[in-house]
Formats: structure tokens, sequence, C-alpha cells
């Protein structure tokens, strides 16, 4: 398979990178993300957690992908999906209404 690349921004910031999708370690995943594109949203950072930032994204896949490739700590340079179901977040006190996108969802 050839390589594919995506093209991440940050627009504010006049900013932009290149990142190539690791379909051999992800293939179902990266095969979502690629069929949704374009993506975007705001981006957070999340202070808390670590260098990162993110971005929220209402549900995009006919099914979520599997876990493949995973990781808890992303190092410089990683563009990670990870997503949450209805239980995880399953409250208002995480700021998702009974109404939100993934409510439902597995």
């Amino acid at each position: 398979m050839t390589d594919r690349f995506i093209e991440v921004s940050l627009d504010k910031r006049g900013v932009s990178c290149t990142a190539r999708l690791l379909d051999d370690r992800a293939p179902l995943t990266c095969a979502a993300v690629w069929d949704a594109l374009p993506l975007g949203g705001d981006v957070y950072h999340a202070k808390y957690a670590r260098n990162e930032i993110y971005t929220l994204l209402p549900p995009f896949a006919t099914r979520e992908p599997p876990l493949e490739n995973p990781t808890i700590t992303p190092i410089p340079g990683d563009l990670c999906y990870f997503t949450f179901s209805d239980t995880q977040l399953g409250t208002s006190s995480y700021g998702y209404e009974e109404t939100a996108d993934h409510q439902g969802r597995q």
C-alpha cells in the first residue's frame, strides 16, 4: 500500500505539519480517519496531562475501530486517535448531556 499523509494545521497560529498514517499498524483506524476527512475543531491544551493538544470531534465512523497500536505515553510527533464510549462519559458532570452525539454508542 502507498503511504498516506494528512496535513494538520493550527490555523490561528499559522502553522501546519504533515503526518503519515500508520496503515500497517492501525489499518481500521487510519481508514476511518481518512474516509472522514476533512475534520476540524477547536484545539485545547492538555496542560494537566502532558505537553499535548487535542480537539473534540463528533463521532464520524460508522463503527468505532478496535484498539490498534495502543499507547498511553505518546511521544513528540505522535498523532493519536481515541474515543470515549457513552459509559465512560455518561454523566453531565463531564459536560456531556443526554443529547450528546456519543450517547448510546458503544
